[in-house]
């Protein structure tokens, strides 16, 4: 464990940053609620996907092997690390699974980071801290702007 900090929606959060993953150096949260883990947020080369998709994949490639996925606006905040853009989340809330998608101001593009888990049917802990229930904004399938018009959602 690298950090930790609790908030009131998302219970205790510690952050694990992976000094040794290949190519990328990244981190690893995990949220705690009540002693359980309930959601896991892999943010490194380390960790993937059954099917070998881990963090800097592009959206045509998590959307060619996740059909169905909605698109979500979670959080205001920004971070150098993330494009100083929100984080773009598409979500299979029935599975318990997300991808949020940062943004490269270089290449101008968005790109998978990170892959959550979380328990199915359940909400999702977005970082930073997750913008109040009314102002969560459900996006059209896939997409990968966030505009202010489209709003209301329960990823």
């Amino acid at each position: 464990m690298d950090q930790e900090w609790s908030t009131e929606d998302c219970g205790t959060t510690f952050n694990w940053v992976d000094l040794v993953a290949p190519k990328v150096l990244g981190n690893v949260f995990v949220h705690l609620k009540e002693g359980f883990v309930v959601q896991i947020d892999a943010a490194t080369t380390r960790f993937q996907t059954h099917d070998r998709l881990t963090i800097n994949a592009t959206p045509e490639q998590v959307r060619k092997r996740y059909p169905g996925l909605r698109a979500y606006i979670l959080s205001e905040g920004t971070s150098q690390a993330e494009g100083m853009e929100p984080l773009v989340y598409w979500v299979d809330q029935q599975k318990g699974v997300a991808f949020a998608f940062a943004y490269s101001p270089k290449e101008k593009l968005r790109y998978l980071y990170p892959i959550i888990v979380f328990k199915p049917g359940a909400g999702i802990c977005p970082e930073p801290e997750a913008l109040g229930r009314s102002d969560k904004r459900e996006l059209p399938p896939y997409s990968l702007d966030a505009p202010s018009k489209h709003r209301s959602g329960k990823p």
